[in-house]
């Protein structure tokens, strides 16, 4: 059985109040309506596009300051704080370099590589050196594509527009790679309306040499009148959605070489009605994963495909539930170069990562608990067998980080604000890198040898907080004030419900301030009871902003 504990969850919200913290303050005024009805007034302030440098040993993001935004940058060893450049500065060189409409904060987000920060901005690959600052524009592609993939190094740069793939080579030309796309027969975008972790539809080897990609025809789907509502009057719009019972659309794989333009399919079988997911290159780039799901999602095999010829050559992992199969995770490799994979999988129960040898084999567990993982967050240290991934850990209202060994066992390290408890555990080798509570975003270093920790719980604004891999607090890099002190608020608090079959629901809740005891007070309930998401967490305001 599929223990989904995020499911149900409850919560309750006095009509007379707000979501508001609960932690001690000094009030000395009441919310103003004017302030009730403003979203996103009360969030703290806490770092803008916290990002790590390429080589780890430095992390950079975006201050308000007084005369505007300006780019800063941290060193992990002493915590000394640069200024890279302001925005006034930035908007000159940009300028300078040809770029009237560049601001600053296009930089939030930017990939570093070899000590330069990367975007895409307006149909072009762009390089901002910071020492002497820079900005060199590479590969370009139309503006208005509709999904965009890059090469290592950005060689090659890959791009869907009017529903065909082209590709743009390194002296200029433009290799167009499908043909007819058009409404209803699509290349190189998302397939089987975005379920089952599908997110895109290209991907380069990582050699850079082919590309991965999508056709999905959808005629074989009857077309289905829906009601447009956001118009007067309302009006019906014919649409393809593939009705339980009903055909669905058919998707296939295909794969572009650079190296003589030649194209090739991969031999799925065209007469079954299944769902291609989690498209994955191997290590070498040459040989694809696709994991097969069944039309009635009960059935899930993981096949491995040739990327020279098309043909399979193995089916890896075979699953079966007789309630539900959902991979949302292709295989990730140890960086070892062996071929041996991590693998998502609900198969005991919770969704766990599992180690598997590169013909499939099962090896062992990767991480042991009754909780559910929620993300695979990076490898410890480079080329080792130790990784980071974030979990809730017994309580679903929380988040943590862990770290699991495919080796012998190791220590616990848990963290409590600025306590260190370090605990010995005995199952599977696994370390907990987050706090006794709360929720834990954890942001790993390229090397893999520290962490950013932004964290916080119910009544505590957000942290971000300097850790090395193994757990040791660094330093306090960021604490946000409290926006709402000085208002009065009510008590809020936590509370749990039994299901009929003994599990816990949990809910939380806010009371009107200044509550008379015996008195009644109207009550709004909101309950959510879809899939994927927990919205009663233990963090800053019970997970519900502001």
């Amino acid at each position: 059985m599929i223990h989904l504990r995020s499911l149900g969850s409850l919560l309750f919200v006095a009509l007379a109040t707000l979501p508001l913290g609960a932690q001690t303050r000094t009030a000395t005024r009441t919310l103003t309506l004017d302030e009730a009805l403003s979203p996103g007034r009360f969030i703290p302030r806490s770092p803008i596009g916290l990002e790590w440098m390429s080589d780890g040993s430095a992390y950079t993001w975006f201050e308000r300051t007084p005369g505007g935004i300006a780019w800063q940058k941290s060193r992990v060893q002493d915590g000394t704080t640069e200024t890279l450049i302001d925005e006034k500065a930035f908007a000159a060189a940009a300028k300078e370099a040809g770029f009237e409409n560049l601001p600053l904060t296009a930089m939030v987000g930017a990939d570093w590589v070899e000590g330069a920060a990367r975007i895409t901005h307006e149909g072009a690959v762009l390089r901002v050196q910071l020492d002497p600052f820079h900005i060199a524009k590479g590969r370009t592609f139309p503006a208005d594509a509709e999904a965009t993939a890059f090469s290592v190094g950005d060689d090659y740069v890959a791009w869907s527009k009017d529903k065909d793939v082209f590709v743009g080579k390194p002296d200029g030309t433009v290799f167009r790679v499908t043909q007819g796309g058009h409404e209803f027969l699509t290349h190189g975008l998302s397939v089987s309306r975005v379920e089952f972790g599908i997110t895109d539809g290209l991907w380069w080897d990582p050699t850079g040499r082919r590309l991965a990609f999508y056709r999905e025809d959808l005629r074989p789907i009857e077309p289905y009148p829906f009601l447009e509502t956001e118009v007067r009057p309302a009006r019906h719009r014919l649409d393809r959605y593939p009705m339980a019972g009903r055909p669905g659309s058919h998707v296939t794989i295909g794969v572009y070489d650079t190296r003589d333009d030649s194209i090739l399919w991969l031999a799925t079988d065209p007469t079954k009605d299944e769902y291609l997911t989690n498209v994955t290159w191997g290590p070498d780039g040459e040989s694809l994963f696709v994991a097969h799901v069944n039309r009635d999602q009960n059935l899930m095999q993981l096949i491995r495909y040739g990327a020279s010829d098309g043909k399979p050559q193995a089916t890896l992992i075979t699953e079966k539930d007789d309630q539900w199969i959902e991979p949302e995770h292709g295989p990730i490799f140890l960086p070892d170069g062996g071929g041996r994979f991590l693998w998502f999988s609900f198969r005991d129960g919770y969704r766990h990562l599992y180690l598997h040898e590169a013909d499939g084999h099962l090896l062992q567990d990767g991480t042991p608990g009754d909780f559910d993982v929620m993300d695979f967050s990076g490898w410890r240290g480079g080329k080792s067998n130790e990784f980071f991934y974030q979990a809730t850990g017994s309580d679903p209202r929380e988040k943590h980080l862990f770290v699991s060994s495919m080796a012998a066992p190791l220590a616990d390290v848990a963290f409590d604000g600025d306590r260190t408890v370090r605990v010995e555990i005995k199952e599977g080798g696994v370390r907990r890198l987050g706090g006794d509570g709360g929720q834990h975003e954890a942001s790993i270093a390229p090397d893999g040898k520290h962490v950013l920790d932004t964290w916080s719980r119910l009544g505590t604004t957000p942290v971000v907080d300097l850790l090395g891999s193994d757990g040791r607090k660094v330093r306090r890099v960021h604490e946000a004030s409290d926006p709402l002190e000085g208002v009065t608020l009510g008590k809020e608090s936590f509370f749990t419900t039994k299901t009929d079959d003994g599990q816990d629901l949990h809910g939380y809740m806010i009371e009107p301030p200044e509550r008379d005891e015996g008195r009644k007070y109207p009550v709004l309930l909101w309950v959510y009871s879809g899939p994927h998401s927990q919205f009663v967490r233990d963090e800053w305001m019970g997970g519900l902003g502001a």
